[in-house]
């Protein structure tokens, strides 16, 4: 039995580690049959709204109005990355259409558009990119509605329940989510945790740290994970990205002063993620039902499963104290959570079901990263947007 001091400190270490991120990419499982008109009326009101002041201010041509004129236009940008992005979320097969209509609605917030939806999208890069390009041409498209009667791909994909998206529109994966309620109820406790504790901490962190000691904490933990990372590698039979790891690892560990400082990127050694959720399904393993985990967020079985071998197989797991452990994972939680504070919040904002955002968000970040375990001719970011085109 541990000592009273050391049961005190584990307490106040199990409190820590409610820090941990809520992960939040994913490819969506609601749908939508038209992309609504009140979308692009309010995508047209953010506009106005922005091009009144901004020219207000660009008229006088003073300093004063000036920096009005352009804290007005940051506003803007704000305002309609958070539109975008929640609409993404919620209507994801029509996520070229939304782009489109944004930057047709405010070609004057054309690249801030793109940005935000790319960051926030990874996997909807091709659809994106299609959309700016259109959204160039004259005179206007007209918007593209999915109708029920229409016998496409994408038609047929809006008419099925939402819980079962094909593989040929996610690649390899799924949604599943035969255990919404409890989902939802430990969704719920980990929200309110976040609300009261987590995000107040991550945004004193982000507005208070300086960015260059937030970016050297950043590649601290990434350094801290490499061993992890190079463990799948071999497990996956990716020997080249293994001896790329070991390489960073190594270089960082030393010249980058406990990996402080990501010297290895700047020789162009990049960092990639490799995990044992990531390795079983190079082995052909199904990812099983989607699972919100307490603290952790959001998962599914298979990478309920690795997270667990993953901490298995980290050396530190074996080398630290569990209080240790707990404090390093509550701190790279922190970090994690810090990184998303907008993009979660525009999502939060701009849903109807924030469950359920956050549900696709993770799936389609999941695809992306598990892209590097399937066939070349099935890889999600190549065939993903096949039917868009």
């Amino acid at each position: 039995m541990l000592p009273a001091p050391r049961s005190r400190l584990g307490a106040s270490l199990f409190l820590l580690l409610t820090i941990v991120l809520v992960t939040a990419f994913a490819l969506p499982s609601v749908v939508s049959a038209a992309l609504p008109a009140g979308l692009t009326a309010e995508f047209e009101r953010i506009a106005g709204n922005n091009q009144d002041v901004a020219g207000a201010g660009a008229a006088t041509g003073d300093d004063l109005a000036s920096l009005t004129a352009r804290a007005a236009r940051r506003g803007g940008e704000r305002a309609m990355a958070a539109a975008v992005i929640g609409a993404i979320a919620e209507m994801p097969l029509l996520a070229e259409e939304i782009v489109e209509a944004a930057i047709r609605a405010a070609p004057h917030l054309e690249a801030g558009i793109v940005s935000d939806a790319t960051a926030a999208f990874p996997g909807f890069l091709a659809a994106i990119q299609a959309a700016q390009a259109r959204a160039r041409m004259a005179p206007p498209v007209e918007t593209k509605t999915i109708q029920a009667q229409q016998s496409s791909p994408v038609a047929e994909q809006a008419l099925k329940p939402k819980t079962a998206i094909s593989a040929d529109r996610l690649g390899p994966e799924e949604i599943s989510d035969p255990l919404e309620g409890i989902n939802r109820a430990i969704f719920f406790v980990n929200g309110g945790l976040d609300t009261i504790l987590v995000r107040p901490i991550a945004w004193v962190y982000g507005n208070y740290v300086p960015p260059f000691a937030k970016q050297r904490v950043s590649n601290f933990f990434t350094n801290l994970n490499a061993p992890v990372v190079f463990a799948n590698d071999l497990l996956q039979f990716e020997f080249e990205d293994a001896a790329e790891t070991s390489a960073r690892f190594l270089i960082n560990s030393t010249i980058g002063l406990a990996g402080l400082f990501d010297v290895a990127s700047e020789i162009g050694l990049e960092p990639h993620e490799a995990d044992f959720g990531q390795t079983l399904h190079t082995y052909g393993v199904g990812p099983g039902p989607y699972l919100v985990l307490p603290l952790l967020g959001p998962s599914n079985l298979r990478d309920g499963f690795g997270r667990a071998v993953d901490t298995l197989l980290n050396p530190l797991t074996w080398l630290l104290e569990p209080e240790e452990n707990l404090i390093i994972a509550g701190a790279k939680g922190l970090v994690q959570r810090e990184e998303l504070l907008e993009s979660l919040d525009a999502v939060r904002e701009t849903s109807v079901d924030y469950y359920a955002a956050l549900r696709s968000l993770y799936y389609q970040n999941r695809a992306v990263e598990l892209g590097r375990g399937v066939d070349p001719e099935q890889d999600i970011l190549g065939t993903e947007f096949d039917d868009f085109e």
